[in-house]
């Protein structure tokens, strides 16, 4: 008895290892069956970095990235886990099952080696002699020491796992090649510009051939500003002879950065003609075949340019960019030349764009810490996807905010080039405008319709709220009924319910002007007309009525009399948007059935700058036919 009184003491007396509350397990286990795998996630590096040697919480850890779709964050947390737990037969399993996933052969060798002194067989390894010796070997034909080989895949392991900072910490030192070149990626994408430069300097002396290093020298010397240096890099890139898919992605690529878009298609020629480029069937190739056509489209190479796309589709059938430059492939527009070259994660840090996705109300930190120059953001934005055009157009308005004359004079001149949509480019003068008044009013420039048109930028304030009606709560019902029945084309229903309105409501404006649209909608146009001038007379400060009897004057012909009744736009400092777009529109009209098209052309433009939902879309629509049916009256 006194035995087992003494066990008990000693079990009591021990000391527990830390862990979770069986509530937080339970909750975290619940955000995963909701499929909330992103707060799953968080919260468990919470736990994992208050619990570290807790094997529960590693475990869901791993399957929590997994679930979410990232094999590669889950391969990082379980080589933390097996690194921490040596020991533990889970993690070594877990981070084996995972290295032969990620391929990471040599890795998974070490990692089998483990788990057998734990007491597990591993189907399959040892690697056999002649394989370890396959992987060892380098381009040059040398051998690479095993260590430094497993070094190589933990580094390459966490890149894919977007851990850059410990990629970095691994690569470091190693002489092979391809370490040389992941390691100054991990430090760009872990934003140290600078020493990823310096990393991709010495990878290129250390290697002549190795390209794919020196077309990172030339982006990143662009990227810190230095462009005479990224010239220069470019001319020893440009004459460069690629061995591998890599080296000539890299090459066509830092080509097509620096705009040398003829240098860019020679360099894919010569890598179209090498040895290993037909036997490349990997999304690498894929993406170079995408790059050659890019340079082809830019040098108005239009069925080069389609073919090559073809091909880079074939290989890989969801490569977004290819589809959607093909779709808008035409020798006859502008559009064509510009083609989407670039990807958002290939040219921007992705620790960076981590962090500005993660802390949106640190933005303008962020935008201020990144450092890429004028010059750099300027080239993305004109080769970029949307996404990426939108990043770089967000820097360069920073800077400008920050008083930047040369950012604001990129964006000046990226309005006037076929990048992007129309409303892309007059967002861009609209916020130049709104920085700092084009001087003297003079006009702004912006491709549009096919060429460089001067856009008029809009000075009023445009407010979109709703306008109240002014109508008791009764006639408002019948007021929104008639207008109901008026866009269902049901005119005289509307006219009823409308009449019923003004019965109480004789000079209400707006429902005198709706009943002269539905007059002559009806066709009964001298009603309409008498409509509008009773509506004149008794609101003359009633702009959208005005505005409808301009028009009407317009379509009769009575063209002074309409110039005569037309406001100017610069009497008013505040407008209500459809209040704009009829006054505009009016103009316009008047300007068109003079057969100024060119002017009426630019205040179309200037109006299509303010569409922002599908009723200004359909305003902009209706007002555009009216303006041809005033050219032609």
């Amino acid at each position: 008895m006194v035995k087992k009184a003494a066990n008990a003491r000693s079990r009591s007396g021990a000391k527990s290892k830390p862990g979770p509350e069986p509530s937080q397990l339970k909750s975290v286990e619940r955000l995963l069956e909701e499929g909330r795998y992103g707060e799953a996630v968080g919260r468990l590096e919470r736990l994992v970095a208050r619990f570290p040697d807790h094997g529960g919480l590693r475990r869901l850890l791993v399957e929590a990235h997994e679930q979410a779709g990232s094999p590669q964050a889950a391969a990082v947390t379980a080589f933390a886990w097996a690194q921490r737990r040596p020991n533990s037969l889970p993690a070594q399993q877990t981070l084996l099952d995972l290295a032969i996933m990620a391929g990471q052969l040599l890795l998974a060798d070490r990692v089998a080696e483990r788990v057998r002194a734990l007491g597990e067989p591993t189907r399959g390894f040892p690697l056999d002699e002649q394989t370890v010796a396959g992987l060892l070997l380098q381009m040059d034909g040398s051998r690479s020491p095993r260590a430094d080989e497993e070094r190589f895949e933990i580094g390459k392991l966490h890149i894919d796992g977007f851990d850059f900072e410990a990629a970095a910490h691994w690569l470091e030192g190693l002489p092979q090649t391809p370490a040389r070149n992941n390691r100054a990626l991990a430090l760009f994408h872990a934003v140290r510009i600078e020493e990823a430069l310096a990393a991709f300097e010495e990878a290129w002396r250390n290697d002549a051939q190795n390209l794919f290093a020196l077309g990172w020298c030339v982006r990143l010397r662009l990227f810190v500003g230095d462009r005479e240096g990224a010239r220069a890099g470019g001319e020893q890139l440009g004459a460069g002879i690629a061995r591998r898919v890599d080296d000539a992605l890299s090459q066509v690529d830092a080509l097509l950065l620096l705009q040398q878009d003829q240098t860019a298609w020679n360099a894919f020629e010569r890598a179209r003609a090498a040895a290993w480029f037909d036997a490349d069937a990997s999304p690498s190739g894929a993406a170079l075949r995408h790059f050659g056509a890019c340079a082809a489209a830019r040098l108005g190479k239009t069925e080069k340019a389609r073919s090559v796309w073809e091909s880079a589709e074939a290989l890989q059938p969801d490569l977004e960019q290819a589809v959607r430059n093909l779709d808008r492939l035409a020798p006859s527009t502008g559009e064509s030349r510009y083609p989407e070259i670039f990807d958002l994660h290939q040219c921007l840090p992705l620790l960076w764009l981590e962090r500005l996705k993660a802390e949106p109300a640190m933005m303008d930190e962020s935008l201020t810490a990144l450092g890429a120059s004028d010059d750099y953001l300027y080239a993305l934005y004109l080769g970029g996807s949307q996404m990426l055009r939108m990043a770089a157009g967000m820097l360069l308005q920073s800077r400008v905010e920050a008083g930047d004359s040369g950012a604001a004079e990129r964006l000046r001149d990226l309005a006037r080039m076929p990048v992007g949509s129309e409303e892309e480019r007059f967002g861009l003068l609209r916020f130049l405008e709104e920085q700092s008044p084009l001087s003297g009013g003079q006009p702004g420039e912006l491709w549009n319709h096919g060429s460089v048109r001067p856009v008029q930028m809009i000075k009023t304030e445009i407010y979109r709220e709703p306008q109240d009606s002014e109508l008791p709560e009764d006639l408002e019902h019948l007021f929104g009924e008639a207008s109901a029945l008026f866009g269902e084309q049901r005119y005289e229903q509307a006219e009823q319910q409308l009449r019923l309105v003004l019965e109480r409501a004789p000079d209400h404006r707006v429902a005198l002007g709706n009943l002269a649209a539905v007059c002559d909608s009806l066709g009964r146009r001298d009603e309409a007309r008498l409509l509008l001038h009773r509506l004149v007379d008794k609101h003359p400060d009633y702009l959208f009525g005005r505005c409808n009897l301009v028009r009407s004057l317009i379509l009769a012909g009575e063209l002074d009399e309409a110039a005569r009744l037309l406001p100017r736009m610069e009497d008013y400092e505040r407008l209500h948007v459809e209040d704009l777009f009829a006054l505009m529109g009016s103009v316009a009209m008047l300007q068109s059935a003079r057969g100024d098209e060119a002017a009426a052309r630019a205040v179309l433009d200037m109006l299509q700058g303010v569409v922002e939902t599908e009723e200004d879309a359909r305003r902009y629509g209706q007002i555009s036919r009216l303006v041809e049916v005033a050219r032609t009256a």
